[in-house]
């Protein structure tokens, strides 16, 4: 994707079903991607295999909760291309111009463009000045997943989380904006080696879900094993 406007669209705009965050293709794919490092350098071949089985987990998970692909609310170029690729779930080469990475973007609307956080990034807490000067909104959400107020002694005293699908809604804000590509990387290095970051479904307050980057601890405590 480029270009900020196209970048730039809200978590509010996302049409994935709020069931789409207990959905078990939906989730699966989401595994994947954060297993493989979907924008990072895994190896080409790993990479591919990963990004179509991670595609056809989520061509599954739209087919079921939605026949008509239009009712994502996507803008009609996204809709030909995600189109094409339920016509040709074994083949993505035929769709002209887009790669693999392409494809899941498009169905994923883009999820290098959100955060969401839960401790010292968000507004009014110690740590908010590493994004406050990046140009967005903010809505709120939930996640499945579990925090400790102090990462359960890994993180040095800030909150740590945990992705667990089975777990009760944690509530989180989400910062959308376009501009955040261009400053991973140095997010990424402020949040140190205490955790990663990796992709999670957002349920939003607009009753949909919003797939976003957000900061997890780098190793899951005991206590945190469902």
């Amino acid at each position: 994707m480029s270009g900020g406007e196209e970048r730039g669209r809200g978590a509010n705009e996302e049409k994935w079903p709020a069931t789409a965050a207990t959905d078990p293709d939906f989730l699966r794919a989401i595994t994947i991607l954060n297993a493989v490092g979907w924008q990072s350098a895994a190896t080409e071949s790993v990479r591919t295999a990963s990004l179509s089985e991670a595609l056809s987990h989520l061509l599954a998970a739209r087919q079921r909760m939605s026949g008509d692909v239009a009712d994502l609310g996507l803008k009609p170029g996204r809709c030909a291309a995600i189109n094409a690729a339920e016509n040709s779930l074994t083949d993505t080469n035929d769709i002209p111009d887009l790669s693999l990475s392409d494809l899941v973007d498009l169905y994923l609307e883009s999820p290098a463009t959100r955060l969401a956080v839960y401790g010292t990034l968000a507004p009014g807490e110690r740590n908010h000045w590493v994004i406050e000067n990046i140009p967005g909104t903010w809505e709120s959400g939930t996640v499945r997943g579990l925090r400790h107020p102090s990462g359960w002694g890994y993180t040095g005293g800030p909150p740590g989380m945990v992705w667990a699908p089975w777990a009760e809604p944690v509530a989180v804000q989400v910062f959308c904006s376009g501009a955040l590509p261009d400053h991973w990387l140095r997010i990424d290095e402020f949040e140190g080696a205490a955790y990663r970051r990796i992709l999670m479904p957002v349920e939003t307050a607009a009753r949909s879900t919003s797939v976003c980057n957000i900061y997890v601890l780098s190793v899951t405590p005991p206590e945190a094993v469902g």
